[in-house]
């Protein structure tokens, strides 16, 4: 579980989705999961997949959070185009 924010790089102006999770309190097999998932999404590459563009641990008030950067659908989600 985490929270997902809409940001833009402030040289280009593009907007990228920030998914964060925090992994304070997090049991190993969960990080286990969490490092699998950040594994498959940087290994895929299609056009119908929204693409990954990086990751890093932030910190924010002694908490550790793991940062999953991906690009942004502008055009609306799956559930809206059916």
């Amino acid at each position: 579980m985490g929270k997902a924010y809409l940001v833009k790089h402030s040289n280009t102006n593009k907007e990228f989705v920030i998914k964060t999770v925090d992994i304070t309190k997090m049991r190993a097999e969960d990080k286990e999961a969490t490092r699998n998932e950040v594994n498959l999404l940087s290994s895929l590459n299609h056009p119908n997949v929204v693409r990954f563009v990086k990751v890093f641990v932030g910190e924010k008030s002694k908490q550790k959070r793991l940062c999953i950067v991906m690009e942004y659908a502008d055009d609306g989600d799956l559930q809206q185009k059916i």
